[in-house]
């Protein structure tokens, strides 16, 4: 069966939606959220009666199937898989995409939704566990290192220009392999112009800019504000602007 594969963050994820995870398993809401929506070989009442192979799911796996993406993957008659990481950079991005790049074929579809330009992330070989790559954002409750980057690193030459270069890559290795796909972002900013930028933003922005797929000219979480969709507190599009924004991609694609 042919495939729509989606990559992104919170927003292609599908945090705050009614069936998405709020955290672990070991949650009892999210134990009762798993069952109703993501457990759909019988109807338990406790974590510890589930099969070992559900014992071994993480939240991150349990991803909404309300977002636009997946409602796109259900009309196409595609089956779904959704790679997206809540939380994650633009550079994290990347990396997932290029884990699963042999895993895609021209019978695929991919969306990407690309993030914030201004979370960046960081290799940790100090710490313990395998996965050492640690995404640092601006907001509240930051950590002693996203203060440091913030103060110290950070601009939006720096952040943008690595943006750039992350999406110019995810393109090529894409349009190389002949593997279609829709890609969106969450930051408009990825195509500021208003500032007096190296002309290197603006060739890279030229090379991916009529590639890019927009919600009437606005992204995703602008154009659900202009249309007075419901927003969670943590910004996150609901069910009716999904609904709706799988309507609209569905109609100009």
């Amino acid at each position: 069966m042919n495939r729509l594969v989606s990559f992104g963050d919170s927003f292609t994820w599908g945090s705050d939606l009614k069936d998405a995870l709020d955290g672990p398993l070991e949650d009892k809401k999210n134990r009762e959220k798993y069952l109703q929506y993501h457990f759909d070989k019988r109807k338990v009442g406790f974590f510890d009666e589930l099969d070992e192979s559900h014992k071994k799911t993480t939240w991150h796996a349990c991803y909404s199937r309300y977002t636009w993406p997946a409602l796109y993957a259900k009309e196409k008659n595609l089956k779904y898989v959704c790679y997206a990481q809540p939380g994650c950079s633009n550079q994290g991005i990347v990396r997932q995409v290029v884990k699963y790049l042999d895993t895609l074929t021209t019978n695929d579809l991919v969306v990407i939704n690309w993030t914030w330009i201004d979370r960046w992330d960081f290799y940790n070989d100090t710490d313990i566990p395998i996965e050492r790559w640690i995404t640092v954002r601006p907001g509240e409750n930051q950590t002693e290192l996203s203060k440091l980057y913030f103060k110290h690193i950070h601009n939006q030459v720096f952040a943008l220009s690595e943006t750039l270069k992350s999406i110019v890559l995810v393109h090529n290795l894409l349009e190389m392999r002949k593997i279609n796909f829709i890609t969106t972002t969450i930051d408009k900013t990825t195509f500021d112009t208003y500032l007096n930028y190296p002309k290197y933003i603006y060739d890279l922005q030229k090379m991916i800019k009529n590639k890019f797929t927009w919600f009437e000219n606005d992204d995703f979480l602008s154009w659900s504000k202009k249309n007075n969709f419901k927003i969670s507190k943590k910004w996150h599009p609901l069910e009716e602007a999904h609904e709706k924004a799988f309507e609209y991609i569905n109609e100009i694609t």
